[in-house]
């Protein structure tokens, strides 16, 4: 299976909101800023390559860890529904919208490597619009929640 990737800009971004030994910071695991960038990037259909410009991006896990496994439906359906719409598929268009899923869900891991792929594109995009937003990075979780919030409540439907 392919790695979920998170850009290296956006964890030196993160700095301050990334756990710390006295567990006093709100993320506890990458996969925490990774969903949180993945779930703007899918609400705006935002998407850029973690790669390009000569960017540096870590693959951290080759799974959904165990505390997100209930989030694997949703993921997989907004995956779905943002790709339906980026692919100009309507979902009457059976076949269309069936090759997709197949494309997007391995019956064994869950996520397909291309999913994975597409998924890490989404939470690249996420980031590119936290970046754009509050350019000089967050220091506080409340100063972090503040935007994000105003961003999820303006994400176009």
């Amino acid at each position: 299976m392919a790695f979920f990737q998170m850009r290296d800009d956006a964890m030196k971004w993160f700095h301050d909101l990334y756990r710390d030994e006295k567990k006093e910071k709100p993320f506890e695991i990458k996969y925490d800023l990774y969903y949180l960038c993945l779930m703007l990037g899918i609400s705006y259909q935002r998407t850029s390559d973690p790669t390009a410009h000569g960017r540096k991006s870590t693959g951290f896990i080759d799974h959904l860890p165990q505390s997100y496994k209930p989030t694997q439906r949703l993921v997989s359906g907004l995956l779905l529904r943002a790709e339906l719409r980026g692919q100009g598929i309507e979902i009457d268009e059976k076949e269309s919208v069936r090759e997709l899923i197949d494309e997007l869900i391995d019956p064994a891991t869950g996520f397909s490597d291309y999913a994975v792929t597409q998924l890490n594109r989404y939470a690249s995009g996420g980031f590119d619009l936290l970046v754009e937003t509050l350019p000089d990075r967050p220091r506080t979780s409340p100063e972090f929640f503040r935007v994000y919030l105003e961003l999820l409540e303006d994400a176009p439907a």
